[in-house]
């Protein structure tokens, strides 16, 4: 596996994705209580910044829109990417639901163990198109 992302195949591909699990809870109903309950101030849109050696990073495709790439000003990275996204309404329980069935360990006829069907917000044609 090669560091810095890529297309992987084999057990490296389904290996947990840290960055993408702490931005799905960072998004969290949860979270956004947190933040609220610390600062005083109703968040409502979350912006991150990932550093990297490659000119195309996927870690954050589909749940943050990317606002700017360019070179980094960090002499460890070549690049630097920021992120942003408007915080969502789901919660972790929700989400981990989610994300089990579309990515939990396989049984013998392709289920994430637990499966329980198709996710309820996604039509049966992206669910086709997304392989979800």
């Amino acid at each position: 596996m090669s560091k810095g992302g890529g297309a992987h195949h084999g057990p490296a591909a389904r290996r947990p994705r840290p960055r993408r699990t702490a931005v799905f809870a960072a998004l969290s109903k949860e979270a956004q209580f947190l933040a609220q309950h610390t600062t005083n101030i109703r968040p409502t849109r979350l912006n991150t910044t990932a550093f990297t050696q490659r000119p195309v990073s996927m870690k954050s495709r589909g749940l943050l829109r990317l606002n700017s790439r360019k070179v980094s000003t960090d002499p460890a990275y070549r690049y630097q990417f920021d992120y942003g996204a408007e915080l969502r309404s789901w919660s972790l329980a929700e989400r981990f639901e989610r994300w089990r069935d579309r990515h939990g360990q396989r049984d013998r006829h392709g289920q994430a163990e637990g499966h329980k069907g198709p996710d309820p917000g996604t039509s049966g044609d992206e669910r086709e198109a997304t392989g979800g």
